[in-house]
């Protein structure tokens, strides 16, 4: 290449350093190095560029790379404040509900440990992080930046993982980029520069069982080496930190990044380390065993399929099975419960529930609404008792479900599917019908799912009708608080349970067919829990880490639990038909648009370091130069000392004495360096 051209002779003819400012000024802004590649010299002359065929690597570079990095950062920093904060966390994730088939599992008991931790395990950590480490750190200003670190980290995540993208959602991830560099630097120059952080327990004792036996082998090396634990700092001079600049265009030019996983291939591991437990640990007979088990399983497989090819030549008559729902169906209720309620013994039995109160009426009002087709408008309708007297629920009784199965359309276009349940993921979003235009969504709790056969008549004078099965959803509604929330904020929309001075607006009954899908609710955990929202309810939830007679204060939209989620707040999904209308609210914040240049700040070294060529490039953009109002000589101070191939002390990461770097301990454990 021309650049690369120019630069080699700089250095061979005219002795410029290698790491001087005249060969970084050619080289630098296409993250170039002063060395010609074998590949590139052979195909120049067809115009290929061999490094193309090289993709980025999601999985490794983020999620186990820059993303674990920070983690284990983050909660060194909570041992150096001190206190109950490393508990506090651990009880946190424990506590964080469960979402989907798998999408968001329940947490290990100690997630600080990181044990046995998966890929997938580290980017749950990633998506339920803001509830958590909110209010761990008594300094409010530290605690903003990484509540904004930890939000950009998500947001970038969610752009990355995105399977189907838009020229709208790739300008978005440019800004977003550009965004996340600026907050991980500005949490490196802060947060990180105020508490002392050393390894972590974990890591303190990796380090001391690569040094035992280190010395059972060599013994002479064992003197002089630290017994203490060593000083550990947030190293960002890394491949995999750099490498993030190229995800936008590497999607625009191959596609987006589950065409190219290596998840793949990283799923065969698991067969290796089935067999291990039953291999005898001796250098010896390893090898041996685990080719004997697969010998073994090659046999197994030739059986099982002997056997298939069988029962195909003589069919057997096959067990009936549940019948699948239909994915054209929105939602899907079972036609039978086995469990009733006559109506007025249950009410009976639930005395001054305040969630029952006037739950007949009520009930009537929406079997009303829905018999004679009025649309559904947010507004409960209030009909005269002559009008509730047409409505007869047949046998007085109420048939109570368990499940509730609701099918929508993702970004992307598939059919997905949302299990509600009243006891573990009970709660739900649906479309808003306020009269200002001010968020999209509604949010309710479902209490109960049940159907109720109705027989109504249209006029006195007319007879009944056949009993008609209504399903109906009796629900306890959310509304949202008045804290800054979105993209410009930074922060996840924050819901509270109405209290019981507006009951009318707490419960209410809804159509099953007005939910858009199941939404995951994390309890936020810095504004603890309150008695004064509702007193004993049967609708509260059992078994929530609340207590049985309390609601927490808060809870935070989780809107980064999947993709189809992330996009339903960030406007401009294809399949979203029905907020459709709602897109260019949705993106009136932008990811960028006002944020790159006017983050929030609290300390003055926010602005600090934006004109230091280093950290333009450090995640490989071009960053514009910000004017942030410093002198002469600070501005001289951050600029890279030229020709004599020196840079500032504060761009390369040193380890002082008794200190390890990261990358050095992980690439020992066999990880590779982040």
């Amino acid at each position: 290449m021309p650049a690369v051209d120019l630069a080699l002779k700089l250095i061979f003819r005219k002795g410029a350093g290698i790491e001087g400012k005249h060969v970084k000024d050619i080289l630098g802004s296409q993250s170039l190095v002063p060395t010609r590649n074998a590949f590139s010299v052979h195909l120049f002359r067809f115009l290929f560029n061999p490094f193309l065929l090289f993709v980025v690597d999601l999985l490794h570079e983020f999620e186990l790379g820059v993303w674990k990095a920070i983690f284990a950062h983050l909660l060194r920093i909570l041992f150096a404040a001190g206190g109950s904060a490393i508990q506090g966390l651990n009880w946190r994730y424990r506590n964080v509900p469960t979402f989907g088939r798998g999408t968001i599992r329940r947490f290990h008991n100690n997630a600080s440990a990181m044990k046995r931790l998966a890929a997938r395990d580290f980017e749950d950590l990633l998506q339920c992080a803001i509830p958590v480490f909110e209010g761990l750190l008594q300094d409010d200003t530290y605690d903003r930046i990484i509540l904004d670190l930890l939000f950009d980290l998500a947001t970038w995540h969610a752009y990355a993982k995105l399977r189907l993208h838009t020229e709208d959602t790739l300008s978005f991830f440019d800004s977003v980029t550009v965004i996340l560099g600026k907050s991980v630097r500005k949490f490196s120059r802060t947060v990180c520069t105020h508490y002392h952080t050393t390894e972590l327990p974990h890591e303190h004792a990796a380090r001391g069982r690569r040094e035992a036996a280190l010395a059972a082998k060599h013994p002479q090396t064992a003197q002089g080496r630290s017994a203490g634990v060593k000083r550990k700092s947030l190293n960002l001079q890394t491949y995999k930190y750099h490498a993030l600049g190229d995800y936008p265009n590497t999607i625009r030019h191959i596609g987006t990044t589950d065409s190219y996983s290596t998840q793949p291939g990283e799923l065969q591991h698991r067969r290796s380390k089935r067999r291990y437990p039953r291999t005898p640990k001796t250098k010896k007979t390893t090898i041996t065993s685990i080719a004997s088990q697969e010998v073994i399983e090659r046999f197994c497989e030739k059986v099982i399929a002997a056997r298939e090819h069988f029962a195909s030549e003589n069919p057997v008559q096959p067990r009936r099975r549940r019948e699948r729902t239909s994915p054209l169906d929105h939602y899907f209720i079972a036609k039978y419960s086995r469990a009733s309620h006559d109506l007025t013994s249950w009410l009976g039995d639930l005395g001054d529930d305040p969630a029952v109160e006037n739950f007949i009426p009520r009930l009537k009002d929406h079997l009303l609404a829905r018999l004679r087709n009025i649309a559904y408008d947010g507004d409960e309708h209030d009909f005269s008792d002559e009008d509730r007297h047409s409505v007869l629920i047949t046998d007085n009784k109420l048939f109570e479900h368990s499940i509730l199965r609701v099918n929508y359309t993702t970004y992307d276009l598939r059919r997905e599917q949302d299990t509600i349940n009243p006891r573990t993921r009970a709660d739900i979003m649906v479309l808003s019908h306020e009269d200002e235009r001010t968020h999209p969504y509604w949010y309710a709790r479902v209490v109960q799912i049940f159907h109720v056969n109705v027989e109504y008549r249209e006029h006195p004078a007319a007879l009944r009708s056949p009993p008609t099965c209504i399903n109906v959803l009796f629900v306890r509604w959310f509304r949202r608080d008045s804290s800054p929330a979105g993209w410009a904020a930074k922060r996840l929309q924050r819901l509270e349970f109405f209290d019981r001075n507006s009951l009318p607006d707490a419960f209410g009954f809804l159509d099953p067919d007005s939910i858009i899908r199941g939404v995951h609710l994390i309890p936020a955990f810095a504004f603890d829990t309150t008695n004064e929202l509702l007193g004993p309810t049967f609708a509260r939830r059992k078994g929530d880490s609340c207590g049985d007679d309390s609601d927490w204060r808060f809870y935070y939209l989780n809107m980064f639990v999947d993709r189809d989620m992330f996009m339903r707040f960030r406007g401009g999904g294809i399949g979203h038909k029905a907020t459709r209308d709602w897109d260019e609210f949705l993106q009136r914040e932008g990811h960028g648009h006002n944020e790159a240049g006017s983050n929030e700040s609290d300390l003055e070294e926010d602005s600090e370091g934006e004109d230091s060529e280093s950290e333009e490039n450090d995640i490989g953009l071009e960053v514009d130069k910000e004017q942030d109002g410093r002198g002469d000589e600070e501005d001289e101070e951050d600029r890279v000392i030229a020709d004599d191939g020196e840079e500032d002390e504060e761009d390369r990461v040193i380890a002082d004495d008794g200190e390890e770097l990261d990358d050095d301990v992980l690439a020992e454990e066999g990880y590779g360096a982040l």
